[in-house]
């Protein structure tokens, strides 16, 4: 006669064990064990106790480990995106997200379908459920739309922010044009590369005699592409400038234009006088 004896994490499985069952079919016992939970892991033993007639009993035992994940697995989640945010040109820019999941999720952080790698100004971080992107000395090139995913065998989510970046514009492009008038010159510009990322507020205008580096202003907020300029002395050459304008300041000035000199009255009566009869 053969009778089997089973222990599960140190204790014996008694018939009225609802979650483990025992079949035993002549010298083989398997146990099964439904709703397995964390009490459940540990060493499991099976003994086996042979008695015959006229033989003292024989008792021979086995073992094995009952290991357990006691941390099922999840499908990667962000729990909470990076914000949209605006920086100064200069400024360093945090953008921060916080995922969970198991196994732990991939972290990725990309701009213009590319990746961002830890390099030059770029940093990245993500560690115990929180990932940070940081870029330093963010110029205007690093604005627009951030992207981070995460990613396990489970599951997969992604977020985005946009990046806007400001500061003053860029100075007007090209050097600006003079055209004479009858008794004023007219000044012309092109509008700047980069508006600094808002609204121009206008242009300024500054001017300076060929013989003097002092330069005044004769000309601020100015809102079109050109400007007429008055009270000039006939005869002295000028050299004029722009710089673009925001609400966070002003360009660098433009290049500076050829030197344009307003000519004297006798000169323009003596271009309108008709010429001599011969």
């Amino acid at each position: 006669h053969m009778s089997f004896t089973w222990t599960v994490g140190g204790h014996t499985v008694s018939s009225t064990d609802h979650r483990c069952q025992v079949t035993t079919e002549e010298d083989c016992s398997v146990l099964h064990i439904s709703e397995v939970c964390a009490g459940d892991a540990g060493p499991v033993t099976c003994t086996a106790r042979v008695c015959s007639p006229g033989v003292p009993p024989t008792t021979v035992s086995c073992d094995t480990h009952l290991g357990l994940d006691c941390a099922p697995g999840s499908p990667a989640k962000l729990l909470r995106g990076p914000s949209d945010t605006t920086a100064m040109r200069g400024d360093r820019v945090l953008l921060k997200a916080t995922y969970r999941g198991s196994p732990e999720p991939h972290v990725r952080w990309l701009k213009a379908g590319r990746e961002l790698r830890t390099e030059g100004r770029v940093q990245i971080v993500s560690r115990d459920g929180v990932s940070c992107l940081t870029v330093s000395a963010i110029t205007a090139d690093d604005s627009g739309k951030y992207v981070v995913s995460v990613e396990n065998i489970h599951g997969a989510d992604c977020h985005f922010a946009s990046v806007a970046v400001e500061g003053p514009p860029e100075p007007p492009a090209a050097r600006p044009s003079v055209s004479r008038g009858p008794d004023c010159a007219t000044v012309a510009w092109s509008s700047p590369a980069y508006d600094g990322g808002c609204v121009l507020t206008g242009y300024r205008v500054e001017m300076r005699t060929t013989d003097s580096q002092d330069w005044s202003v004769v000309a601020d907020r100015c809102h079109s592409l050109s400007h007429v300029v008055r009270g000039l002395t006939p005869g002295q050459s000028y050299v004029f400038r722009v710089r673009a304008e925001n609400i966070h300041g002003a360009s660098d000035s433009s290049a500076e234009s050829f030197p344009f000199t307003l000519d004297s009255p006798d000169r323009r009566e003596e271009e309108l006088e008709p010429e001599g009869e011969g």
